[in-house]
């Protein structure tokens, strides 16, 4: 089986971006219940991020998909909910910016990731490293990806039915923003056990608690 990981190029000024670099060292990585990682960086760009997205998932149908970007908020953010809305405050890499646009036009206001919960109960997380339970993606690229993303596993019929989810990881000191509050930093050894532990909790599907 496969989970499919993916994180994003650098965008904002930085020219680090630990989600992508994530994806990349824990390409290959073999988790419980015989699951193999395949990673994958996308593009910050809406559409761009879902075609390459959309495509990977044809060609490798994953049993589960795990999407992961990077906030300026402390700790990890596991991501709940996506939201029917584009408003984006900076363009992203393609310089494009809607403000107020919908995603898909017919599709529901917000839409929920039934792993979001299971994951928040299990927090194999390390011990500096704080968790929480978000229902706020922004509405920027991720949260752009997100929403389609689980509109696509929400179809019965889906490889990867009912098993999407998203992370916000924290900064890493290799990015150039500098916060006022050290705790906004952490390690990309520590952040990348921390999102293996995370994986191998999701597909023993028996989280400790």
């Amino acid at each position: 089986m496969t989970l499919l990981l993916t994180g994003f190029e650098p965008f904002g000024g930085d020219d680090f971006n630990p989600s992508g670099a994530i994806a990349g060292l824990l390409h290959g990585v073999e988790l419980g219940a015989g699951t193999v990682i395949h990673g994958l960086s996308l593009p910050v760009s809406g559409p761009a991020a879902w075609q390459k997205l959309s495509r990977t998932i044809r060609q490798v149908r994953p049993r589960w998909i795990v999407a992961t970007g990077v906030s300026g908020r402390p700790g990890l953010c596991i991501e709940s909910t996506a939201w029917n809305e584009a408003d984006y405050r900076i363009p992203d890499n393609a310089g494009f910016q809607p403000t107020g646009a919908r995603i898909l036009a017919r599709g529901p206001a917000r839409l929920e990731a039934r792993p979001a919960p299971l994951l928040h109960r299990a927090r194999p997380l390390h011990p500096r490293l704080p968790v929480r339970l978000s229902t706020d993606p922004g509405r920027f690229v991720c949260n752009f990806l997100y929403y389609r993303l689980l509109h696509l596993t929400d179809r019965p019929d889906h490889a990867a039915h009912h098993r999407a989810v998203f992370l916000h990881l924290p900064a890493t000191p290799e990015m150039r923003r500098s916060p006022q509050d050290d705790r906004f930093f952490h390690p990309l050894d520590d952040l990348r056990e921390t999102v293996r532990g995370l994986l191998n909790q999701l597909v023993q599907g028996s989280p400790s608690t």
